[in-house]
């Protein structure tokens, strides 16, 4: 069943035989009764049962600090339940431009000064690419449209509190807003649509490299519901004359090495990729290559890099002393949101560090027994700063949760990070992005829960939906 089935169905008015009343829905409430999550359900089902649906808007991104500056963009979104889709974004750089464009037959892009339109994996991860899944303002609309996007859940906030009534452009609004450390996110709804007419995110940050700063991001929509939509709206990006061609999907083998361009010794295999298929295992040593002896991880690299999708590679692998041979097909490297949810009910990899504060893990083996979320993030990332107090919360709340924070960054960046933002699970430093690697983070954050078995379970990449999270741990707990 659909999202906006359940919605509907939720919404269904039980008749009595003995009594008839009139049935009374939430817009029906008096304003001040309505609680803020009963404003932000109404919202969500609205753009989730919506047949079609156009905006057009701004965004204005100041930032303050040792170089302050501002950025202008403009937005427009069209659509189509079950028919087409495009999303455009134009800014004050040609390079940042793009658009993207669905319809049942496959997705299309197009991006700033780059030529040419290219053929997408899917919708949500050319939307992901585009604007980043737990970044831009911009996404969260498309979002809610369509829930299978992925991204963070923009009705879906930890602790939202109902400010005062608003008007926006003459239209009547409430003001929900969700405060955390050093973050404020405020949204403006129509009382009447139940549409998000504004959005503005406030952060303050603090980097040792860059001092602090502040970052105000306001996002403001013109959106009509269920309307007819105009066909010039929800045209394809023009590719002059020249036929799509399919975003370029490099080869792929499905390993990961110990550390970078290292020896040629197989940390873990990814699921199902085609060293998998064809029996590669983690410890294994690569030694030949097609026709090539090698000993190091990057003359594995570049042999593969040098060949095309498809393509039969000989490979020996020495194994518990012994000369094993494997024949490998390579295949199209998967878009990394795809391939990283494959580790998902499979053993997390394995992983060791010194940790820099905090209780003393040293690596997978100590949080065996035990429920985990493994935070990937950095100093840099405001949705990082936007996730830590929650996962704060949470390793107090449940005293069998163990929580560790991975970034890559400088030591002393690290440590003065976490003093300063009073950050008590443990935190280690992943050097040569080992780590990062065997778990495949493209995105910060990237939380990963790992059961008691030490067997992934759930994956978010993004701030994070930590109602749902919490509900992940509670079940893993029991």
């Amino acid at each position: 069943m659909s999202y906006a089935s359940r919605v509907t169905r939720g919404l269904l008015v039980m008749v009595c035989a003995a009594c008839a009343t009139e049935p009374v829905t939430p817009a029906a409430l008096p304003a001040p009764a309505l609680t803020p999550q009963a404003i932000l359900q109404m919202v969500e089902a609205t753009y989730a049962g919506a047949h079609s649906y156009v905006d057009h808007g701004t965004q204005l991104t100041s930032f303050s600090g040792k170089r302050p500056f501002t950025q202008h963009k403009v937005f427009a979104t069209a659509f189509e339940r079950g028919g087409r889709f495009r999303f455009e974004y134009r800014a004050e750089m040609p390079g940042d431009d793009f658009i993207i464009w669905s319809d049942s037959k496959g997705t299309l892009s197009s991006w700033g000064i780059r030529p040419g339109v290219k053929q997408e994996s899917s919708l949500g991860h050319a939307i992901a690419a585009a604007t980043g899944v737990s970044g831009s303002t911009a996404h969260w609309i498309p979002s809610l449209l369509v829930p299978e996007l992925g991204g963070r859940a923009l009705t879906r906030l930890g602790a939202p509190v109902r400010d005062p009534d608003d008007v926006i452009g003459g239209h009547p609004c409430w003001q929900i807003s969700e405060r955390e450390t050093s973050t404020t996110l405020t949204l403006w709804i129509d009382t009447q649509l139940h549409l998000v007419r504004q959005i503005r995110l406030r952060r303050h940050l603090d980097s040792p490299r860059s001092g602090a700063f502040d970052v105000d991001e306001l996002t403001s929509y013109e959106p009509s519901l269920d309307v007819a939509v105009d066909g010039a709206l929800l045209q394809p990006p023009d590719s002059h004359g020249v036929p799509p061609t399919p975003r370029d999907q490099p080869p792929w083998l499905g390993i990961m090495f110990d550390g970078h361009a290292g020896t040629s010794r197989v940390q873990s295999v990814v699921p199902e990729g085609p060293a998998a298929h064809a029996g590669m295992q983690a410890g294994d040593v690569v030694t030949t290559i097609g026709p090539t002896a090698t000993s190091k991880a990057s003359e594995v690299i570049a042999q593969v890099q040098a060949q095309k999708p498809g393509t039969k590679l000989h490979v020996v692998v020495s194994r518990n002393g012994h000369d094993v041979p494997l024949d490998i097909t390579l295949e199209a490297r998967p878009a990394f949101d795809q391939l990283q949810h494959k580790l998902v009910d499979k053993p997390a990899p394995d992983f060791a560090f010194a940790p820099l504060s905090g209780a003393p893990i040293k690596g997978l083996a100590d949080l065996r027994g035990h429920v985990a979320i493994v935070d990937f993030w950095a100093t840099w990332c405001g949705p990082c700063a936007m996730a830590m107090p929650h996962l704060v919360e949470l390793g107090h709340k449940y005293k069998d949760l163990r929580i560790v924070g991975i970034s890559d960054e400088d030591t002393a960046d690290i440590t003065k990070y976490v003093a300063d933002h009073a950050i008590d699970y443990t935190i280690a430093r992943d050097a040569d992005d080992v780590i990062t690697g065997h778990y495949l983070v493209t995105g910060l954050p990237t939380l990963v829960i790992i059961d008691k078995a030490g067997v992934v379970r759930a994956l978010h990449v993004g701030a994070g939906d930590f109602d749902a999270i919490e509900a992940e741990v509670q079940q893993l707990l029991k």
